[in-house]
């Protein structure tokens, strides 16, 4: 039965029809590309769509889809490509991702970072590793060869040890001669020793009595320098007082001259007086002669007083430096005779050491003996350490090999 319709219902169904023609295509199309995408194609878009038409807003929603889905997809594989290398740098471009895209990308961004952080530190650990691996190497390898040497050390000092005990045994009886001989040499020596101090004593004694002496003389120096330098005062004085005559003589003549002058004027009645006047001249004429002699006599006198003083002074002088040398020498024997007292101790000291050392001969020989044994003991260790120093060695190769292939 066929349905008929009015024109305008006619009209209104084939719109419909059209309408429905344009669904399916573009929902066959939208499919076709959800489709690939589904599968992983995110480069298919669906095309054809009128963007006016009712389905051009999914279209567009779809395609906008797909262009965020594979800029991501891209991005992301791309920074985790060079990731994967060894190159953090890459990072997703997050402009024009929004919501989830955005929030992925920022999470891969900050593992990126993350990996870049521990790859470093991986590669930090690394060379530090090698480092330690070097260090360590070089650390053992010393330690072994520091071994290896000690035990060939070891075995030539053993080696020695026993030569020098053989030798020491067969010298010990000479040592033991030596000794006695030495003994009886100190007790010789100690003999002198004695006598040496008898003759010191005897040397103090009498720089001691020196130095008494000495010290006397140079009282006795002093005290008659004092006394000649109390002469030289006085006669110094008696100096004064015969210059004071000089002068008083001097006046005086000058005096008897005016006189005369002045009986002269006078006449016969000042002759008298003349007659006084010449004899009082002639007298202090005789009283400067008198007292020039004195004077010249003071003046001699002066003199040998001022050598008698700088004779007594470097007496005074030599006896000073006589007691200080018989105060050094003093100290000197006192120190010499100290020095022999512990000379004398020593030499009987050592006599008594000589003596331990001829007792001691026996002990040494039994001590060369266990020396000798324990020098072939250290011997075959030398030999064990030797051999434990290269096993060592090569347990050391193998460990660095492993540390360092990782």
């Amino acid at each position: 039965m066929t349905t008929a319709y009015t024109p305008d219902v006619a009209t209104d169904v084939e719109a419909l029809q059209a309408e429905l023609a344009i669904y399916r295509s573009g929902i066959k199309a939208i499919t076709l590309v959800a489709q690939q995408a589904a599968t992983g194609n995110l480069e298919p878009r669906a095309m054809g769509i009128d963007p006016a038409g009712p389905l051009g807003e999914l279209a567009q929603s779809v395609n906008h889809l797909l262009d965020l889905s594979d800029a991501f997809v891209r991005e992301s594989t791309a920074s985790l490509q060079h990731a994967s290398e060894g190159k953090f740098y890459r990072r997703v471009l997050s402009r024009g991702l929004l919501g989830t895209y955005r929030d992925a990308a920022v999470v891969i961004n900050t593992a990126n970072d993350q990996m870049a952080r521990t790859a470093g530190q991986l590669k930090d650990a690394e060379v530090a590793r090698l480092l330690l691996a070097d260090t360590f190497e070089v650390a053992i390898k010393g330690v072994v060869n520091d071994l290896a040497t000690a035990a060939t050390g070891a075995r030539s000092t053993a080696q020695g040890l026993s030569y020098a005990a053989d030798s020491a045994s067969q010298h010990s009886t000479s040592v033991a001669a030596a000794a006695e001989q030495a003994s009886r040499g100190i007790d010789s020596v100690a003999a002198a020793a004695e006598e040496i101090t008898v003759t010191v004593t005897e040397i103090e004694r009498q720089a001691l009595e020196t130095q008494k002496i000495s010290k006397t003389a140079v009282v006795a120096s002093e005290s008659t320098t004092d006394k000649v330098r109390t002469l030289a005062e006085a006669s110094a004085q008696i100096t004064r007082v015969v210059k004071l005559i000089n002068d008083i003589s001097s006046q005086t003549r000058l005096l008897a001259l005016n006189a005369a002058i002045e009986a002269a004027r006078a006449g016969e009645l000042g002759r008298g007086f003349a007659v006084v006047a010449g004899e009082v001249k002639n007298l202090a004429g005789r009283a400067g002669e008198a007292t020039g002699e004195i004077e010249a006599q003071v003046f001699t006198i002066q003199s040998a007083i001022d050598d008698v003083v700088q004779s007594i002074e470097g007496i005074g002088t030599t006896v000073r430096r006589v007691n200080d040398l018989s105060s050094a020498v003093c100290g000197a024997v006192v120190e010499q005779r100290q020095a022999n007292d512990s000379v004398s101790r020593n030499i009987q000291e050592a006599a008594l050491g000589t003596r331990d050392v001829a007792q001691s001969i026996t002990t040494v020989s039994t001590a060369i003996r266990e020396t000798s044994d324990a020098a072939g003991q250290m011997l075959g260790a030398a030999d064990d350490l030797a051999l434990m120093a290269d096993r060592m060695r090569a347990e050391v190769d193998k460990f660095l090999n492993v540390i360092r292939t990782g």
